[in-house]
């Protein structure tokens, strides 16, 4: 991830080919990111994140072909709502990715911080954010090689954590690193599946070979993650999470958010049905069968909501490339030395009347553009098994949600059809009543005593 975390790591100036790396921001599974500047001919800085693969790692030619095979693919991609891959190198035995820096943090983060203030996002927030995430899959999906034949890329790990939000209010996915093309040599090995667990659809448990109908199913379950602040089939164990994810239905949104419009209601729940086949056949149609756009869907909002509500992360990565230009002896952000266009590309700590601001009428500036979030005790009496079902398993799976989040490679259970295990148990459950009822009529006559021996009568 390349947004910054809270209590960054303290480096300054440290050289990678013509990048300088500053404060670390964040480690992921494969790398180490870093804010960077590239220090150009004409001394112009420009803010960068620069994704550099772990040093353990750099033996697995395996996880190095899967981290350049990411470059390489972003490397192609120009679109507005996908994070911009700008350069890929390699300095001795160190593999990096240089990558425009997000001035935000992820949704599972917003939503995360909404959740403290009991609140979560508007419908028409909710809405801004699936227009953008269904046009970067698009994208995505319709790529096509240089010869026009279809890429057939699929993303695989569409989760709120992998979506990133700005103080402008962009919405930009990220973090292809284990995207699959149709078309190309698998990089995954046969019966692994690889992506967050939460938000796996049931062919890929069932190993079934994925389309791009599992991307889908997961940004339905991420919108309605964003809905309600919780994760539609996360339970307390892999096991029950996996059999929530193939057997149970969808928690009813119309009762959790009444104030949803019917149409985003409809669109999540087909978005997430069990069979690929009943679900939207492009992430275009998914886009189309959302409501008409409105004026409330607002970035401004979206980007006002990010800023106000993680003040500390805006400084602090603000504080973190100005003392990166310092150490590499290059003008500052905003001195006259640099071209205004440059300017606007760093990030700026947000003035301070902007930092603190009172409104008699709401609570806090920084629930503007979110709602009260649903409370699920209350709800409880009115709600279907299903759903109070899914009450209890998101408060047991709460102890263990921050274990959930990394990408890791999950083993489903073994293939079983559900007619023959149906049938099979039904033919076990037959052969128990009939063994039961034979000796039940054993131990009945057992005890009766034996008929006594014909007499024959003596002639009269």
């Amino acid at each position: 991830m390349y947004t910054p975390a809270l209590g960054m790591s303290g480096t300054s100036g440290m050289p990678l080919g013509r990048y300088l790396l500053g404060e670390k921001l964040a480690t992921g599974g494969m790398g180490e990111v870093f804010v960077a500047v590239q220090r150009g001919e004409q001394g112009v800085d420009k803010p960068l994140a620069i994704k550099v693969l772990l040093p353990h790692l750099v033996e697995d030619q395996q996880v190095v072909k899967m981290f350049l095979a990411e470059a390489q693919l972003c490397g192609r991609m120009n679109h507005p709502n996908i994070v911009h891959i700008l350069d890929l190198g390699q300095e001795e035995d160190r593999y990096f990715i240089a990558m425009e820096l997000i001035q935000g943090v992820s949704l599972s983060r917003l939503v995360k911080a909404l959740a403290k203030e009991q609140r979560t996002l508007s419908a028409p927030l909710i809405l801004h954010v699936a227009r953008s995430l269904l046009e970067a899959l698009h994208y995505a999906h319709t790529m096509t090689e240089p010869d026009g034949k279809p890429l057939g890329l699929i993303h695989r790990d569409v989760t709120p954590h992998n979506i990133l939000v700005s103080v402008k209010g962009e919405v930009k996915l990220t973090d292809f690193g284990i995207a699959k093309m149709q078309v190309a040599h698998g990089q995954t090995q046969p019966g692994v599946v690889r992506g967050k667990l939460d938000y796996l659809s049931p062919e890929q448990l069932r190993r079934q070979r994925p389309d791009s109908r599992v991307d889908l199913f997961a940004a339905g379950l991420t919108l309605f993650y964003l809905a309600t602040g919780r994760s539609a089939f996360a339970r307390a164990s892999p096991q029950e999470t996996m059999k929530a994810l193939q057997d149970e239905p969808l928690p009813l949104l119309e009762t959790l958010r009444p104030d949803l419009p019917s149409a985003l209601v409809a669109a999540i729940s087909r978005a997430a049905n069990k069979d690929p086949d009943l679900r939207f056949p492009s992430a275009r149609a998914f886009r189309e069968a959302l409501p008409p756009p409105s004026s409330q869907e607002s970035s401004d909002v979206l980007g006002a909501l990010v800023a106000e509500s993680f003040p500390r992360v805006v400084v602090a990565l603000d504080r973190a490339w100005r003392t990166l230009v310092a150490v590499s002896g290059g003008p500052g952000p905003g001195e006259p030395s640099a071209p205004a266009s440059s300017q606007s590309q760093g990030p700026s700590a947000p003035a301070p009347q902007e930092e603190v601001a009172e409104d008699p009428e709401t609570d806090k500036v920084q629930l503007a553009g979110t709602v009260a979030a649903p409370v699920m005790a209350e709800l409880d009496s009115l709600l279907s098994s299903s759903i109070a079902s899914f009450i209890g398993s998101a408060e047991a799976a709460a102890e263990v949600e921050e274990k959930r989040h990394s990408t890791q490679a999950v083993e489903p259970p073994p293939l079983r059809s559900h007619l023959r295990r149906r049938l099979w148990i039904a033919a076990l459950a037959g052969l128990i009543l009939l063994m039961g009822a034979g000796v039940g009529w054993w131990v009945t006559h057992s005890d009766e005593p034996a008929p006594p021996p014909p007499v024959e009568e003596e002639p009269q």
